[in-house]
């Protein structure tokens, strides 16, 4: 029997990280992590110090996945606080479980692009993207221990490729 092609897998791009840089992206999640304590910061999430220097990695993997495919020169920002956007114009959401979908929330600017990556041990999944502006279409839903928000489906978004041409011309 043959089994039918996932569709939600056709637009996602593989970038795999070296382990000089998968280093680098724990280096910086570090700092991101003791500059917020520093500063009496508690992570979004609740969630205990360990854990939230785990979601610092996390988002520094698929901040760099994507600084890496659009070829854009910059390093990944500490404590911006949405003050400027994570990667050249560009807003990124990194998950670790394959399928879930592009969060955002009613304080997001919906004039930015946001970039879903799904974050591995030495790759990261470049998902897709959407504009702000786009999520509104959807229904907001609850989420435990958070603000409603909109999830878009990994389907509804538009493949990163689009970006990597927009960032040559």
């Amino acid at each position: 029997m043959e089994k039918k092609k996932n569709m939600e897998n056709t637009k996602k791009i593989r970038i795999f990280l070296e382990n000089k840089e998968i280093e680098k992206c724990i280096q910086m999640a570090r700092k991101r992590n003791s500059q917020s304590r520093a500063m009496g910061l508690k992570h979004k999430y609740g969630l205990e110090e360990k854990d939230g220097l785990a979601m610092d990695v996390i988002g520094c993997k698929g901040e760099f996945a994507v600084i890496k495919y659009l070829g854009i020169k910059q390093e990944i920002t500490i404590n911006t606080f949405k003050n400027i956007p994570d990667v050249g114009e560009y807003e990124v959401r990194s998950v670790t479980k394959p399928g879930y979908r592009l969060i955002i929330r009613e304080k997001d600017d919906k004039e930015k692009i946001y970039i879903l990556v799904e974050v591995g041990f030495n790759y990261c999944d470049i998902v897709g993207y959407t504009k702000g502006e786009e999520a509104l279409k959807y229904h907001k839903e609850n989420q435990a221990g958070r603000e409603p928000a909109w999830f878009i489906p990994q389907k509804d978004l538009r493949p990163v490729t689009e970006l990597k041409s927009e960032n040559l011309a």
